[in-house]
């Protein structure tokens, strides 16, 4: 293996390359002819830009990479993760429905609302280019540094609860606004539960994509489903607590140890 400070300098050049990179994607917006396609430019960049850092600083540190950013197979059965991610769509739905009802005002000068009609009518180059940029790029880049290098980081020094709590406020702090940084600390409660259940951070990944696609879906016209807002509300909270409880049971138990379920530095890895 590499000595450490030339991992630091290979880090260090990482991180740089983290930010030209994203600056390149951002730029390409300047070319772009629709405000779909100049969001999701915008947005590619910044979760390309997460991404590289995150595995950059995993690289500075000891053990695998793959082992600092999760990116290990899921634990958990197949059947628990995808009923994290119904759950995850059931939460952000509760969490909308909830802002609609008792917080209009500051919802409608978010962030949120601003994405939304970023992508309204979205289609053809544009959907696909909003669909990598709001969808697919956050998710990776954003649960890469928060739920795998982060988190997992957090969950070892200081234990579950706080570390997961503490990744999730960090995620609500990237998103940079109030209303928007509150929905990104609640979903991220929930995903922080679902990659540390499964040590592994693919199904916060792929709860995570999920959950802007079908809000991408909505915003362009290409979704639509009405209903009232306070069946909506307990649906929504029906469906997040039901994917928590089924990966509750699901969790494996005693198969592994603490620190085997972390990452952690071992002899091979100096």
């Amino acid at each position: 293996m590499s000595s450490a400070p030339t991992r630091i300098a290979i880090a260090a050049w990482i991180l740089r390359f983290a930010w030209w990179s994203s600056e390149r994607v951002r730029h390409l917006a300047v070319f772009a002819h629709t405000n779909p396609e100049r969001l999701g430019f915008e947005m590619m960049g910044i979760g390309l830009g997460l991404a590289i850092v995150a595995i950059g600083v995993a690289f500075a540190l000891p053990g695998p990479i793959s082992r600092r950013l999760g990116l290990s197979p899921s634990r958990l059965p197949r059947s628990a993760a995808i009923g994290l991610v119904i759950g995850t769509l059931g939460l952000s739905q509760a969490v909308d429905t909830a802002l609609s009802l008792w917080f209009t005002r500051a919802l409608e000068g978010s962030v949120v609302v601003g994405i939304s009609r970023g992508v309204h009518s979205a289609r053809g180059e544009g959907f696909a280019i909003a669909l990598l940029g709001t969808a697919l790029a956050p998710a990776i880049g954003e649960e890469l540094l928060c739920r795998g290098l982060l988190q997992r980081a957090l969950v070892r020094a200081i234990g579950p609860a706080a570390g997961i709590a503490c990744a999730s406020l960090f995620f609500g702090w990237l998103h940079g606004e109030l209303v928007h940084g509150a929905i990104a600390v609640t979903i991220g409660a929930y995903l922080g539960l679902a990659a540390y259940w499964s040590d592994s951070t693919r199904p916060a990944i792929a709860a995570h994509a999920a959950n802007n696609l079908i809000a991408l879906l909505f915003s362009s016209g290409l979704l639509a489903l009405s209903l009232p807002p306070v069946p909506g509300l307990l649906a929504g909270l029906a469906l997040a607590a039901l994917g928590l409880v089924w990966a509750w049971h699901a969790r494996p138990r005693g198969a592994a140890t603490e620190g085997e379920l972390q990452p952690g530095a071992s002899p091979a890895d100096a």
